[in-house]
Protein backbone atom coordinates (compact mmCIF):
# COMPACT_ATOMS: atom_id res chain seq x y z
CA UNK A 1 0.00 0.00 0.00
CA UNK A 2 1.69 3.55 -1.00
CA UNK A 3 0.50 6.96 0.53
CA UNK A 4 2.46 9.18 -1.58
CA UNK A 5 1.46 12.43 0.56
CA UNK A 6 1.95 11.03 3.50
CA UNK A 7 5.22 9.26 2.60
CA UNK A 8 6.65 12.59 1.74
CA UNK A 9 5.57 13.92 5.29
CA UNK A 10 6.78 10.74 7.13
CA UNK A 11 10.08 10.13 5.28
CA UNK A 12 9.40 6.71 4.78
CA UNK A 13 6.71 3.88 3.69
CA UNK A 14 4.24 3.02 6.26
CA UNK A 15 5.61 0.01 6.77
CA UNK A 16 8.89 1.19 7.08
CA UNK A 17 7.72 3.33 9.71
CA UNK A 18 9.85 3.62 13.20
CA UNK A 19 9.01 6.20 15.82
CA UNK A 20 11.68 8.89 14.92
CA UNK A 21 9.32 9.16 11.59
CA UNK A 22 6.11 9.55 13.59
CA UNK A 23 8.57 12.77 16.15
CA UNK A 24 8.52 14.17 12.24
CA UNK A 25 5.01 14.75 12.42
CA UNK A 26 4.97 16.33 16.17
CA UNK A 27 8.47 18.49 15.11
CA UNK A 28 5.69 19.75 11.77
CA UNK A 29 2.63 20.27 13.63
CA UNK A 30 1.40 18.47 11.09
CA UNK A 31 -2.37 18.26 11.19
CA UNK A 32 -5.11 15.65 10.73
CA UNK A 33 -6.57 15.39 6.84
CA UNK A 34 -8.88 13.52 4.99
CA UNK A 35 -6.19 10.80 4.84
CA UNK A 36 -4.29 11.12 8.58
CA UNK A 37 -5.96 10.50 11.98
CA UNK A 38 -4.13 10.25 15.19
CA UNK A 39 -5.81 8.43 17.87
CA UNK A 40 -3.79 8.83 21.33
CA UNK A 41 -5.46 5.89 23.33
CA UNK A 42 -6.46 2.08 21.96
CA UNK A 43 -9.92 2.18 20.94
CA UNK A 44 -12.00 1.10 24.03
CA UNK A 45 -13.22 -2.46 23.82
CA UNK A 46 -17.05 -1.67 24.68
CA UNK A 47 -19.52 -1.35 21.83
CA UNK A 48 -18.72 2.61 21.22
CA UNK A 49 -14.60 1.85 20.59
CA UNK A 50 -15.73 -1.09 18.64
CA UNK A 51 -17.95 0.69 16.27
CA UNK A 52 -15.53 3.90 16.52
CA UNK A 53 -12.77 1.75 15.05
CA UNK A 54 -14.53 0.16 12.09
CA UNK A 55 -16.20 3.31 10.94
CA UNK A 56 -13.07 4.89 10.92
CA UNK A 57 -11.84 2.54 8.84
CA UNK A 58 -15.14 2.41 6.80
CA UNK A 59 -14.90 6.02 6.27
CA UNK A 60 -11.29 6.05 4.90
CA UNK A 61 -11.94 3.37 2.57
CA UNK A 62 -15.23 4.99 1.15
CA UNK A 63 -12.63 8.34 0.71
CA UNK A 64 -9.22 8.19 -0.69
CA UNK A 65 -7.95 5.78 1.87
CA UNK A 66 -5.30 7.12 4.67
CA UNK A 67 -3.37 6.24 7.82
CA UNK A 68 -4.61 5.91 11.35
CA UNK A 69 -2.20 6.43 13.91
CA UNK A 70 -2.72 4.89 17.61
CA UNK A 71 -0.47 6.73 19.89
CA UNK A 72 -0.04 10.38 19.22
CA UNK A 73 -1.48 12.94 21.13
CA UNK A 74 -3.29 15.82 19.01
CA UNK A 75 -4.66 19.40 20.22
CA UNK A 76 -6.91 20.94 18.31
CA UNK A 77 -6.48 18.47 15.12
CA UNK A 78 -2.27 18.92 15.47
CA UNK A 79 0.45 16.08 16.64
CA UNK A 80 1.41 17.66 19.87
CA UNK A 81 3.18 14.89 21.50
CA UNK A 82 3.80 11.04 20.99
CA UNK A 83 2.27 9.41 23.89
CA UNK A 84 3.43 5.55 23.50
CA UNK A 85 1.40 2.61 24.27
CA UNK A 86 1.38 -1.02 25.00
CA UNK A 87 1.25 -3.03 21.84
CA UNK A 88 0.38 -7.05 21.97
CA UNK A 89 -0.23 -9.35 19.27
CA UNK A 90 -3.82 -9.86 21.15
CA UNK A 91 -4.35 -6.25 20.94
CA UNK A 92 -3.91 -6.34 17.15
CA UNK A 93 -6.10 -9.42 17.12
CA UNK A 94 -8.55 -7.53 18.95
CA UNK A 95 -8.87 -4.98 16.26
CA UNK A 96 -8.91 -7.23 13.30
CA UNK A 97 -11.77 -9.60 14.42
CA UNK A 98 -13.62 -6.36 15.33
CA UNK A 99 -13.36 -4.72 12.17
CA UNK A 100 -14.21 -8.16 10.10
CA UNK A 101 -17.11 -8.55 12.32
CA UNK A 102 -18.14 -4.77 11.92
CA UNK A 103 -17.81 -3.89 8.27
CA UNK A 104 -19.73 -4.96 5.15
CA UNK A 105 -18.04 -5.95 2.78
CA UNK A 106 -14.50 -6.01 4.35
CA UNK A 107 -12.51 -3.22 3.41
CA UNK A 108 -8.48 -4.04 2.63
CA UNK A 109 -6.19 -2.97 5.73
CA UNK A 110 -2.86 -3.20 7.29
CA UNK A 111 -2.18 -3.11 10.78
CA UNK A 112 1.35 -2.58 11.47
CA UNK A 113 3.20 -2.01 15.51
CA UNK A 114 5.76 0.56 15.18
CA UNK A 115 8.66 0.02 17.64
CA UNK A 116 6.67 -1.20 20.08
CA UNK A 117 4.53 1.99 21.27
CA UNK A 118 2.51 2.49 18.46
CA UNK A 119 0.12 1.15 15.68
CA UNK A 120 -0.37 2.67 12.38
CA UNK A 121 -3.31 1.10 10.51
CA UNK A 122 -3.06 1.67 6.68
CA UNK A 123 -6.23 1.54 4.80
CA UNK A 124 -6.05 2.24 0.84
CA UNK A 125 -9.16 3.64 -1.01
CA UNK A 126 -11.59 0.97 -2.01
CA UNK A 127 -12.89 -0.20 -5.03
CA UNK A 128 -15.74 -2.24 -3.57
CA UNK A 129 -16.84 0.97 -2.03
CA UNK A 130 -19.28 2.19 -0.56
CA UNK A 131 -18.65 -0.40 3.58
CA UNK A 132 -21.09 0.06 5.48
CA UNK A 133 -20.70 -0.34 9.39
CA UNK A 134 -22.99 -2.27 11.38
CA UNK A 135 -25.05 -0.12 13.91
CA UNK A 136 -27.90 -1.73 15.99
CA UNK A 137 -28.96 -4.24 13.16
CA UNK A 138 -28.77 -1.06 10.78
CA UNK A 139 -26.34 -0.35 8.05
CA UNK A 140 -24.98 3.39 7.94
CA UNK A 141 -21.75 4.09 5.09
CA UNK A 142 -19.17 6.68 6.51
CA UNK A 143 -17.49 8.78 4.45
CA UNK A 144 -14.25 10.65 5.78
CA UNK A 145 -13.90 14.49 4.13
CA UNK A 146 -11.57 16.89 5.22
CA UNK A 147 -14.11 18.48 8.05
CA UNK A 148 -14.72 15.05 9.57
CA UNK A 149 -17.11 11.70 8.95
CA UNK A 150 -20.12 12.16 7.35
CA UNK A 151 -22.93 9.67 6.83
CA UNK A 152 -23.93 8.69 3.37
CA UNK A 153 -28.02 9.42 2.86
CA UNK A 154 -29.78 7.42 0.40
CA UNK A 155 -29.27 8.71 -2.70
CA UNK A 156 -25.41 8.56 -1.50
CA UNK A 157 -25.14 4.88 -0.75
CA UNK A 158 -27.30 4.25 -4.41
CA UNK A 159 -24.68 6.48 -6.62
CA UNK A 160 -21.81 4.99 -4.45
CA UNK A 161 -22.92 1.18 -5.69
CA UNK A 162 -23.62 3.21 -9.33
CA UNK A 163 -19.71 3.94 -9.28
CA UNK A 164 -18.75 0.42 -8.01
CA UNK A 165 -20.54 -1.27 -10.60
CA UNK A 166 -19.25 1.02 -13.66
CA UNK A 167 -16.08 0.69 -12.51
CA UNK A 168 -15.83 -2.84 -12.65
CA UNK A 169 -17.62 -2.66 -16.69
CA UNK A 170 -14.54 0.37 -17.30
CA UNK A 171 -11.85 -1.92 -16.10
CA UNK A 172 -13.11 -5.31 -17.64
CA UNK A 173 -13.17 -2.71 -21.22
CA UNK A 174 -9.93 -0.94 -20.37
CA UNK A 175 -7.99 -3.97 -19.84
CA UNK A 176 -9.36 -5.00 -23.70
CA UNK A 177 -7.93 -1.82 -24.56
CA UNK A 178 -4.18 -1.76 -23.47
CA UNK A 179 -3.68 -5.40 -24.70
CA UNK A 180 -5.30 -4.79 -28.08
CA UNK A 181 -3.59 -1.47 -28.24
CA UNK A 182 -0.44 -3.19 -27.54
CA UNK A 183 -0.77 -6.01 -29.62
CA UNK A 184 -1.50 -3.80 -32.76
CA UNK A 185 1.87 -1.72 -31.94
CA UNK A 186 4.30 -5.06 -31.07
CA UNK A 187 2.28 -8.06 -33.74
CA UNK A 188 3.62 -6.91 -36.82
CA UNK A 189 7.45 -7.45 -35.86
CA UNK A 190 6.88 -11.11 -33.94
CA UNK A 191 8.31 -13.69 -36.08
CA UNK A 192 5.69 -16.51 -35.15
CA UNK A 193 3.99 -15.15 -32.34
CA UNK A 194 3.07 -12.99 -29.14
CA UNK A 195 2.82 -13.89 -25.93
CA UNK A 196 0.26 -10.74 -24.99
CA UNK A 197 -0.31 -10.28 -21.30
CA UNK A 198 -2.07 -7.21 -19.77
CA UNK A 199 -2.96 -5.75 -16.39
CA UNK A 200 -5.13 -2.84 -14.95
CA UNK A 201 -5.53 -2.05 -11.15
CA UNK A 202 -8.76 -1.51 -9.64
CA UNK A 203 -7.50 2.43 -8.59
CA UNK A 204 -5.65 4.00 -11.08
CA UNK A 205 -2.25 5.15 -10.00
CA UNK A 206 0.22 7.97 -11.21
CA UNK A 207 4.30 7.67 -12.67
CA UNK A 208 5.61 10.85 -13.11
CA UNK A 209 7.11 10.68 -16.91
CA UNK A 210 10.18 12.55 -17.35
CA UNK A 211 13.41 12.15 -18.78
CA UNK A 212 14.95 10.73 -15.73
CA UNK A 213 12.12 8.23 -14.97
CA UNK A 214 12.77 7.05 -18.80
CA UNK A 215 16.22 6.40 -18.14
CA UNK A 216 15.86 4.45 -15.12
CA UNK A 217 13.92 1.72 -17.23
CA UNK A 218 17.48 1.22 -18.70
CA UNK A 219 17.47 -1.29 -15.62
CA UNK A 220 14.04 -2.42 -16.22
CA UNK A 221 13.69 -6.37 -15.07
CA UNK A 222 17.21 -6.70 -13.32
CA UNK A 223 15.29 -6.74 -10.10
CA UNK A 224 13.44 -9.78 -10.81
CA UNK A 225 12.09 -11.30 -7.42
CA UNK A 226 12.10 -14.60 -9.37
CA UNK A 227 14.66 -14.65 -11.30
CA UNK A 228 13.61 -17.56 -13.85
CA UNK A 229 16.49 -18.55 -16.09
CA UNK A 230 14.78 -18.40 -19.21
CA UNK A 231 13.16 -15.75 -19.22
CA UNK A 232 13.17 -12.69 -21.49
CA UNK A 233 12.21 -9.77 -19.38
CA UNK A 234 15.98 -9.36 -17.24
CA UNK A 235 18.15 -11.49 -19.99
CA UNK A 236 17.52 -9.19 -22.96
CA UNK A 237 18.55 -5.41 -23.45
CA UNK A 238 15.77 -3.16 -22.31
CA UNK A 239 15.82 -0.43 -24.46
CA UNK A 240 13.19 2.47 -23.08
CA UNK A 241 11.51 5.55 -24.46
CA UNK A 242 8.67 7.96 -24.02
CA UNK A 243 4.69 6.91 -25.33
CA UNK A 244 2.26 8.64 -24.74
CA UNK A 245 0.78 8.49 -21.21
CA UNK A 246 3.78 5.51 -20.72
CA UNK A 247 7.21 4.81 -21.38
CA UNK A 248 8.07 1.49 -23.67
CA UNK A 249 10.42 -0.75 -23.60
CA UNK A 250 11.61 -3.13 -26.03
CA UNK A 251 13.18 -5.64 -25.61
CA UNK A 252 16.77 -5.91 -27.43
CA UNK A 253 16.28 -3.63 -30.91
CA UNK A 254 17.77 -4.83 -33.99
CA UNK A 255 19.51 -2.39 -36.94
CA UNK A 256 16.10 -1.25 -38.64
CA UNK A 257 15.07 0.02 -34.71
CA UNK A 258 12.80 -2.98 -34.36
CA UNK A 259 12.26 -4.85 -31.21
CA UNK A 260 14.14 -8.49 -31.29
CA UNK A 261 12.07 -10.04 -28.33
CA UNK A 262 9.00 -7.78 -27.97
CA UNK A 263 8.14 -4.90 -25.83
CA UNK A 264 6.89 -3.93 -22.68
CA UNK A 265 3.91 -0.45 -22.21
CA UNK A 266 4.18 0.71 -18.59
CA UNK A 267 1.18 3.35 -18.48
CA UNK A 268 1.40 6.42 -15.59
CA UNK A 269 -2.01 4.64 -14.09
CA UNK A 270 -0.63 1.42 -13.39
CA UNK A 271 -1.55 -0.59 -15.95
CA UNK A 272 0.74 -2.38 -17.86
CA UNK A 273 1.24 -4.61 -21.36
CA UNK A 274 3.60 -7.33 -22.51
CA UNK A 275 3.74 -8.46 -25.76
CA UNK A 276 7.05 -11.32 -26.06
CA UNK A 277 7.86 -12.82 -28.88
CA UNK A 278 6.96 -16.49 -28.42
CA UNK A 279 8.29 -20.15 -30.61
CA UNK A 280 10.29 -19.19 -34.15
CA UNK A 281 8.75 -20.15 -37.39
CA UNK A 282 10.29 -23.10 -40.11
CA UNK A 283 10.02 -25.58 -37.21
CA UNK A 284 7.16 -28.61 -37.97
CA UNK A 285 3.68 -27.64 -36.31
CA UNK A 286 5.23 -23.86 -34.99
CA UNK A 287 6.01 -24.79 -31.52
CA UNK A 288 5.91 -22.72 -28.91
CA UNK A 289 8.05 -23.91 -25.50
CA UNK A 290 6.20 -24.33 -22.78
CA UNK A 291 8.73 -23.92 -20.56
CA UNK A 292 9.64 -20.97 -21.83
CA UNK A 293 6.30 -19.60 -21.37
CA UNK A 294 5.74 -20.60 -18.02
CA UNK A 295 9.27 -18.10 -17.16
CA UNK A 296 7.93 -15.26 -18.90
CA UNK A 297 4.71 -15.36 -17.49
CA UNK A 298 5.96 -15.34 -13.58
CA UNK A 299 8.58 -12.98 -14.51
CA UNK A 300 5.65 -10.91 -16.21
CA UNK A 301 3.26 -10.98 -12.93
CA UNK A 302 5.91 -9.89 -10.86
CA UNK A 303 7.24 -7.03 -13.31
CA UNK A 304 3.66 -5.91 -13.50
CA UNK A 305 3.09 -5.91 -9.50
CA UNK A 306 6.32 -3.70 -9.03
CA UNK A 307 5.41 -1.16 -11.47
CA UNK A 308 1.35 -0.55 -10.39
CA UNK A 309 3.23 -0.80 -6.50
CA UNK A 310 6.46 1.11 -7.03
CA UNK A 311 5.82 3.53 -9.21
CA UNK A 312 2.11 4.13 -9.41
CA UNK A 313 1.36 4.01 -5.49
CA UNK A 314 -1.45 1.64 -6.30
CA UNK A 315 -2.27 -2.06 -6.00
CA UNK A 316 -4.93 -4.34 -4.58
CA UNK A 317 -6.55 -6.63 -7.37
CA UNK A 318 -6.28 -5.86 -10.86
CA UNK A 319 -7.57 -7.54 -14.02
CA UNK A 320 -5.55 -9.63 -16.03
CA UNK A 321 -5.94 -10.55 -19.99
CA UNK A 322 -3.56 -13.03 -21.33
CA UNK A 323 -3.37 -14.76 -24.98
CA UNK A 324 -1.13 -16.00 -27.68
CA UNK A 325 -1.71 -13.53 -30.62
CA UNK A 326 -0.25 -15.16 -34.14
CA UNK A 327 -1.30 -15.10 -37.87
CA UNK A 328 -0.16 -18.48 -38.49
CA UNK A 329 -0.60 -21.93 -36.62
CA UNK A 330 1.04 -22.86 -33.81
CA UNK A 331 1.23 -25.50 -30.77
CA UNK A 332 2.72 -25.85 -27.75
CA UNK A 333 5.85 -27.60 -27.37
CA UNK A 334 7.65 -29.29 -25.04
CA UNK A 335 11.59 -29.21 -25.59
CA UNK A 336 11.81 -32.71 -26.53
CA UNK A 337 11.14 -34.21 -22.82
CA UNK A 338 10.40 -37.81 -23.07
CA UNK A 339 8.22 -37.22 -20.00
CA UNK A 340 6.17 -34.62 -21.16
CA UNK A 341 2.09 -34.97 -21.76
CA UNK A 342 2.11 -36.02 -25.32
CA UNK A 343 -0.99 -35.18 -28.19
CA UNK A 344 -0.79 -37.61 -30.65
CA UNK A 345 -2.60 -34.74 -32.56
CA UNK A 346 -0.79 -31.75 -30.86
CA UNK A 347 -3.88 -28.66 -30.89
CA UNK A 348 -3.01 -26.06 -33.64
CA UNK A 349 -4.72 -22.60 -33.29
CA UNK A 350 -4.97 -19.95 -35.74
CA UNK A 351 -5.26 -16.57 -35.24
CA UNK A 352 -8.63 -15.16 -33.85
CA UNK A 353 -9.06 -18.77 -32.40
CA UNK A 354 -6.89 -18.90 -29.11
CA UNK A 355 -9.48 -17.82 -26.12
CA UNK A 356 -8.66 -14.50 -24.15
CA UNK A 357 -8.35 -15.67 -20.60
CA UNK A 358 -9.34 -13.13 -18.34
CA UNK A 359 -8.91 -13.21 -14.11
CA UNK A 360 -8.64 -11.09 -11.13
CA UNK A 361 -5.50 -11.02 -9.43
CA UNK A 362 -4.30 -9.04 -5.92
CA UNK A 363 -0.96 -7.12 -6.87
CA UNK A 364 -0.36 -6.66 -2.89
CA UNK A 365 -0.55 -10.52 -2.90
CA UNK A 366 2.21 -10.78 -5.42
CA UNK A 367 4.31 -8.29 -4.26
CA UNK A 368 4.54 -9.72 -0.79
CA UNK A 369 4.88 -13.29 -1.62
CA UNK A 370 6.92 -15.09 -4.17
CA UNK A 371 4.32 -17.94 -3.84
CA UNK A 372 1.81 -15.78 -4.56
CA UNK A 373 3.48 -15.14 -7.71
CA UNK A 374 3.76 -18.17 -8.64
CA UNK A 375 0.24 -19.18 -8.05
CA UNK A 376 -0.81 -15.75 -10.20
CA UNK A 377 1.20 -16.74 -12.79
CA UNK A 378 0.15 -20.42 -13.40
CA UNK A 379 -3.21 -19.48 -13.16
CA UNK A 380 -2.76 -17.45 -16.03
CA UNK A 381 -0.83 -20.25 -17.53
CA UNK A 382 -3.28 -22.63 -17.57
CA UNK A 383 -5.78 -20.95 -19.72
CA UNK A 384 -3.17 -20.67 -22.68
CA UNK A 385 -2.17 -23.97 -22.31
CA UNK A 386 -5.86 -25.53 -22.37
CA UNK A 387 -6.08 -23.43 -25.28
CA UNK A 388 -3.10 -25.32 -27.29
CA UNK A 389 -4.10 -28.77 -26.16
CA UNK A 390 -2.64 -29.13 -22.95
CA UNK A 391 -4.58 -29.97 -19.55
CA UNK A 392 -3.12 -27.41 -17.36
CA UNK A 393 0.53 -25.74 -16.66
CA UNK A 394 2.39 -28.80 -15.71
CA UNK A 395 5.95 -26.52 -14.67
CA UNK A 396 3.82 -25.49 -11.93
CA UNK A 397 2.05 -27.49 -9.32
CA UNK A 398 -1.69 -26.65 -7.69
CA UNK A 399 0.25 -25.49 -4.80
CA UNK A 400 2.70 -23.40 -6.30
CA UNK A 401 6.03 -26.00 -6.52
CA UNK A 402 8.30 -26.02 -9.63
CA UNK A 403 8.17 -29.48 -10.87
CA UNK A 404 11.28 -30.58 -11.78
CA UNK A 405 10.50 -33.42 -14.50
CA UNK A 406 8.69 -30.71 -16.74
CA UNK A 407 12.21 -28.67 -17.19
CA UNK A 408 15.01 -29.47 -19.36
CA UNK A 409 17.95 -30.90 -17.24
CA UNK A 410 20.51 -27.27 -18.11
CA UNK A 411 17.87 -25.42 -16.16
CA UNK A 412 16.52 -28.30 -13.71
CA UNK A 413 19.32 -27.44 -11.01
CA UNK A 414 18.69 -23.48 -11.35
CA UNK A 415 14.90 -24.03 -10.86
CA UNK A 416 15.04 -26.13 -7.33
CA UNK A 417 17.30 -23.42 -6.09
CA UNK A 418 14.67 -20.92 -7.01
CA UNK A 419 11.73 -23.34 -5.90
CA UNK A 420 13.72 -23.89 -2.26
CA UNK A 421 14.37 -20.65 -1.92
CA UNK A 422 10.41 -19.95 -2.24
CA UNK A 423 9.44 -22.47 -0.08
CA UNK A 424 11.36 -20.97 2.69
CA UNK A 425 8.97 -17.83 2.08
CA UNK A 426 5.98 -19.27 3.49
Amino acid sequence: MRFPRLEAILGAQVHELTETHLQRLVDGAVAEAVDLEFKRDHYETNERGKKELAKDIAAMANASGGVIIIGIRETNGVASALAPLPVSDAEELRMHQTIASTCAPLPDFRIHAVSNGYYVIAVPRSSWAPHAVVVNDALRYPLRLASGTHVLSESDVANAYRNRFRGAADQAARVTEVRLEGEQAVLPYAPLALLSCAFVPNLPGRMTIDRQAVYDFRSFGQARRIPMPQSTIGNVAPWPLAGFRRVIVHLGMNDDGRPSAGTVQLHEDGSSYFGLFAGSPGQPMNPIQDEDLVADVVTIVGEAAAHAIERCGTGGDSVAEITIASAHAVSLGDCGRSHSFHRDDPTRVMNGQVPVGRHTINFDAIAGSRLEQVLAARLLLNDVFQALGEPECRQISADGRFNFNYYRHSVESRMQMLDQAIASDS
